[in-house]
């Protein structure tokens, strides 16, 4: 007898836990989405040759309870597209831009933050004319696939894999 009182206190104990945890009652992980992605790359070729740079996005806080701040944000290039350019110009496979501790990026649940990085990576040598369409083909590519990070206030890295060519042709059949 005394077996089967414990298995229905186990019981009762997990269907309870079950109905707090299914109700949201118990909400313990925040959740941050990345919107509007969007990565820039183009050679510049006039007095300085080489890669400029721009990536924008934003940042909505979804769902928690904690006060959320973002400290950090990182780009990490897809490691196949990276090799492939890097031959030609001095361009890190991860790119992070450190935000001021004191200007902290407050993130309000349910409101989007823009954040964003602009950076010019000069070319390791000369690059000939005819040569460039091929590599600005290759360049291009660093825009197909790339992660998106950001340090949160608990200084936890979070990365978002974005596949910004998906999204294009997705849009293309809208």
């Amino acid at each position: 007898m005394d077996w089967q009182i414990t298995i229905s206190l186990i019981t009762l104990a997990l269907v309870i836990f079950g109905i707090i945890w299914g109700n949201g009652l118990w909400v313990r992980r925040e959740r941050i989405e990345i919107v509007y992605p969007n990565m820039l790359v183009q050679l510049k070729t006039n007095e300085v040759n080489g890669i400029h740079f721009e990536c924008n996005f934003r940042l909505t806080y979804v769902q928690g309870l904690r006060e959320q701040y973002v400290s950090k944000i990182f780009i990490k290039f897809d490691k196949s597209s990276w090799e492939r350019v890097r031959q030609f110009y001095k361009i890190p496979i991860n790119i992070c831009k450190g935000i001021n501790h004191d200007a902290r990026v407050r993130l309000p649940i349910g409101h989007q933050v823009q954040f964003g990085h602009d950076a010019f990576f000069p070319t390791r040598r000369d690059i000939s004319v005819e040569k460039l369409e091929e590599i600005n083909n290759i360049v291009q590519a660093l825009t197909h696939k790339y992660k998106i990070g950001w340090e949160d206030t608990y200084k936890n890295t979070h990365w978002k894999t974005v596949n910004q060519l998906r999204a294009m042709r997705k849009e293309e059949v809208m």
